[in-house]
């Protein structure tokens, strides 16, 4: 299955902290993104980013989602639904 989660900065996150807690976010996402959690990440708007996760069920997306280091750290929140594509290759 896959799920899309929406993350937007907290708007009280300290941009001092956001600017620190990014090289772990990115090197989280490639390293998803090699495994194939991850189909695609990336920026969403101004404050914010996407992924789109490969998961067993809605749970699984949770847990993958919660250890991305600016939701640990509590800098960002994120929304999770079940993306049901349309067109999939295969």
């Amino acid at each position: 299955m896959y799920f899309m989660s929406v993350n937007k900065l907290r708007d009280d996150a300290d941009r001092t902290q956001v600017g620190a807690a990014i090289g772990a976010h990115v090197q989280w996402s490639k390293s998803l993104i090699a495994a194939g959690t991850l189909a695609q990440a990336g920026r969403w708007g101004e404050s914010g980013g996407m992924a789109i996760i490969k998961a067993r069920d809605l749970a699984e997306a949770e847990a993958i989602q919660k250890a991305d280091p600016l939701i640990a750290s509590g800098l960002a929140v994120f929304e999770l639904e079940r993306l049901y594509p349309d067109v999939e290759l295969g």
